[in-house]
């Protein structure tokens, strides 16, 4: 529960589709054999193009349901200026999105699985901003966005149906206490309570639209 809620901190950026149930890993595995090599030798042509920004805009192709696709979406966001750590950034929303989408009706193996492409995503990103600019051949690095890319298309079943984020359809947060201290307070109480993951959400979301 608190790892679905915490990951709605991701969603704020906005609301992303998902993708539709049904894949094989040897398919995954010819993508990332072939075209998907391209990606990590596309940062040691020279410097990137500063100023991309697409994060949200890949975020959505990453969670398509066409693996060909989405490691063209990896290439193409490359060629356009975006840095190994821009592209993990988006792949960890992207997977973020998957927690988030998660629905209850899943058995608790599926929710390892969520949680394990999502922890995965972060640290390729996390490890990627470390590295940064500098490091004159990122390949091996930034091969596991490959890895994390065709994990996340895997798990894509997982959001079928996906649940529903806070604030969908129209729906309104005000009825959720305003301070920081209060939604603190009322988080605390969903912890200690059963049933309670929408809830949660709700709180998480509430917290990070007001600013807090």
């Amino acid at each position: 529960m608190c790892c679905r809620a915490w990951s709605v901190k991701w969603w704020q950026l906005g609301v992303l589709r998902n993708g539709q149930r049904g894949a094989s890993p040897s398919t995954s595995s010819l993508c990332v054999s072939g075209p998907g090599l391209e990606v990590p030798h596309l940062f040691t042509v020279g410097d990137n193009l500063k100023g991309w920004s697409d994060h949200v805009t890949l975020s959505e192709s990453l969670l398509g349901d066409d693996p060909a696709a989405i490691i063209a979406a990896l290439t193409a966001s490359a060629r356009d200026g975006a840095t190994p750590s821009d592209l993990g950034r988006a792949l960890a929303y992207a997977a973020a999105l998957r927690v988030a989408r998660f629905g209850t009706a899943n058995e608790h193996s599926d929710w390892e699985t969520a949680h394990h492409v999502f922890t995965y995503a972060n640290a390729v990103h996390q490890a990627l901003k470390r590295i940064g600019s500098g490091a004159s051949e990122p390949v091996e690095a930034a091969r596991g966005l490959l890895h994390g890319a065709m994990a996340l298309y895997l798990a894509r079943y997982l959001n079928v149906p996906p649940a529903a984020l806070p604030g969908d359809d129209g729906e309104e947060l005000d009825d959720l206490p305003h301070a920081a201290e209060e939604i603190h307070a009322a988080l605390l109480d969903t912890f200690d309570r059963q049933q309670q993951i929408g809830a949660a959400a709700r709180l998480v979301a509430r917290h990070l639209t007001l600013g807090h």
